[in-house]
């Protein structure tokens, strides 16, 4: 009877195995367990939501959002405006700069026809002189 005893541990073991082999198949995977849980889980916060505060809730949001905007806009507005009036000082600034660069110009010739009018007043004083030498000496 030694081989009844061996069919018998065989027997008992092939169904181990196999009820094993099913519990494995029918045990669901961790990441598949957990996304149904969190779908449950959305499913129930949904169904305990109250369409009323949804649309209370909603329309806090927009008037943020508008309030929001609106700021930006003011924001938007005021950097504007200080960027024209930073236009209008550069505008400024360069009609100065023009302004003092036509005054250099217009020194720099004046300091020229000063030094032409000396070297000629110069030059019209040695004539004289030379001149009244020449009347001397005749």
């Amino acid at each position: 009877m030694p081989r009844a005893a061996k069919p018998k541990a065989t027997v008992t073991e092939s169904m181990e195995l196999a009820l094993e082999s099913v519990r494995e198949e029918k045990a669901p995977e961790p990441k598949a367990a957990r996304k149904k849980e969190e779908e449950s889980a959305v499913v129930k916060a949904a169904a305990t939501q109250n369409p009323e505060k949804i649309i209370q809730d909603m329309a806090k949001i927009k008037l943020d959002i508008t309030r929001s905007i609106d700021a930006l806009s003011e924001n938007l507005l005021d950097s504007f405006r200080k960027f024209s009036e930073l236009e209008k000082a550069v505008e400024i600034e360069k009609k100065n700069l023009e302004e003092t660069y036509r005054i250099r110009a217009e020194g720099d010739a004046l300091a020229a026809l000063l030094e032409a009018q000396n070297a000629e007043r110069e030059r019209f004083a040695g004539d004289g002189r030379q001149a009244d030498r020449l009347e001397e000496g005749n």
